[in-house]
Parts: structure tokens; C-alpha cells; sequence
């Protein structure tokens, strides 16, 4: 059970080093969303899987430290729900950027 715990709290703090990363270097938040949609889009370019990774990270980041506090209680339906409405944002948000991809 502990290294579990141990295993969450990494995953967490991977998604918050790489929001900070990518946020410090691109300026606009618009072109990190660009950055995702093109890396989904082609797999195969350099950095593409450190954006995927990035993506799915920050995608499952509340849903794994809300079942982390709340899973024996019944607080986990509202954990589930945040986690769905969070997960429509983000695709709203990646799919829906308004540059073309090259």
C-alpha cells in the first residue's frame, strides 16, 4: 500500500514538473495545446511521446490523487465526476485550437 502511494504521488508531481516546464517556455497556453494536438496527430517526431505523456499525465492527474484521499469513501463519485468534466475540458481544449497543423 505504501509504495503505492509513493507510485501516485510521483505521477502527481511528474504532471505539475512538466505544466511548469512547458508553461515557462511557451508563452502563450494556446501554443502548449498546439504542441499536444501536433503530437498526437504525429507520433513520430522528436519529443511528440514527452508531450503525450505530458498530456495523458495532466488528463488523469485529478483522478488519481482524488481516489488517493477519497477512495473508501463516498466522496469517489464526485472524484469520478470532476475527472469526467475535467477530461471534456481538456479534449475541448486540444482539439478545438484554432491553428493548422503544418
Amino acid at each position: 500500500m505504501r509504495s503505492m502511494i509513493s507510485a501516485i504521488w510521483i505521477f502527481a508531481l511528474f504532471a505539475l514538473a512538466g505544466i511548469v516546464f512547458f508553461v515557462q517556455k511557451l508563452s502563450p497556453a494556446s501554443e502548449l495545446a498546439f504542441r499536444i494536438r501536433s503530437a498526437i496527430l504525429s507520433p513520430t517526431r522528436d519529443g511528440a511521446w514527452a508531450l503525450i505523456l505530458l498530456f495523458l499525465a495532466i488528463i488523469f492527474f485529478p483522478l488519481v490523487v482524488g481516489l488517493d484521499f477519497f477512495l473508501k469513501t463516498d466522496a469517489n463519485v464526485l472524484v469520478v465526476i470532476f475527472f469526467l468534466f475535467w477530461l471534456y475540458q481538456w479534449i475541448k481544449i486540444i482539439w478545438n485550437s484554432t491553428e493548422k497543423i503544418p
